[in-house]
């Protein structure tokens, strides 16, 4: 049996006859005379069951604006198929958000405060969670994999202009990040976070925020759910949409004014954003895939993505 035909059995056990599919990033759309549902591939089992029991937590907690799961006709959820699983939800009727619209970007912020708002007395122990809430451990392990490319350069006989550029600014990155590790030390902050973690969405794209036709957020794709703190999730986003909009510092206030509005910061929690937000992620991150991953990656817009985000992340 081939992918095509697969998709065409889990159709039908739903008993849908006619349809038409399209496929839209990494989902499937089957568009039917009487409903449209869409096909999730999800890469674990842990991850279509976190996603389901999530989903169901949220409804519970008056979450209104998520997916719905779409059971058969035998009553079966999910399907798998060559070591991957597949899910059938509702089909959101509208369109990703545009994250250079301010109104849609507060939007967006309310609505991660309202998710974690719904989600943060949840205790379901049958979910297997990753545990991201030690931030000093993750930014050791940058500079770690900084080191290392570091002293693979070290070694490279002839260096390329993005070589030299990358080498040269390591030791700016590294001492960021430690800068930012003596922060949080020396205010107990792993502490904090230990003791005030919540589960957190961990995929805040815009891609997964949908403005429906009702005018309303609508906040899908649970499978990357985590343990952190709720910070975590309103830096990243905000980081995000401050990336998109050129370093605008303005989308920043925007954004932790709109959540600060439903949920009062303390200071340890406002240093926590603005560090998090200090980190030069687009310097390790494309370092990290470029040279210890080994991606093929065209060396020019490498270099040129490298100088952009460094103005802002290194000072440059």
């Amino acid at each position: 049996m081939n992918f095509i035909e697969h998709i065409d059995n889990i159709v039908k056990s739903y008993g849908i006859s006619n349809y038409n599919i399209q496929k839209f990033r990494s989902v499937y759309k089957i568009n039917s005379k009487d409903r449209i549902l869409l096909i999730k591939k999800f890469n674990s089992k842990t991850k279509l069951f976190n996603t389901k029991k999530i989903i169901n937590h949220l409804k519970y907690n008056n979450f209104k604006y998520i997916q719905n799961i779409y059971y058969n006709l035998k009553n079966e959820f999910y399907f798998e198929f060559e070591n991957k699983f597949y899910a059938c939800f509702s089909w959101v009727d509208g369109r990703e958000v545009n994250i250079k619209n301010v109104k849609e970007i507060k939007k967006c912020t309310k609505t991660i405060y309202l998710f974690h708002e719904a989600i943060k007395n949840v205790n379901d122990f049958s979910m297997i969670l990753k545990d991201n809430s030690d931030w000093i451990e993750k930014f050791e392990e940058d500079i770690f994999n900084l080191y290392d490319i570091k002293n693979k350069l070290t070694k490279v006989n002839s260096l390329s202009e993005l070589d030299k550029f990358y080498y040269e600014n390591i030791d700016k990155a590294i001492l960021k990040i430690s800068e930012i590790i003596n922060i949080l030390n020396e205010n107990n902050f792993n502490k904090f976070l230990s003791e005030n973690k919540i589960i957190c969405h961990s995929s805040l794209y815009y891609q997964n925020f949908i403005l429906g036709k009702n005018d309303k957020i609508y906040l899908i794709d649970f499978g990357g759910i985590s343990l952190n703190n709720k910070v975590y999730d309103l830096a990243r986003f905000a980081r995000r949409v401050f990336y998109k909009n050129s370093f605008d510092t303005k989308v920043l206030n925007d954004i932790y004014k709109v959540y600060n509005k439903y949920y009062k910061f303390s200071e340890f929690e406002k240093t926590l954003f603005d560090s998090y937000l200090k980190h030069p992620y687009k310097f390790v991150k494309l370092g990290y895939r470029f040279y210890i991953q080994n991606k093929n990656m065209d060396e020019l817009k490498l270099f040129n993505k490298l100088k952009k985000y460094c103005k802002y992340e290194l000072n440059l």
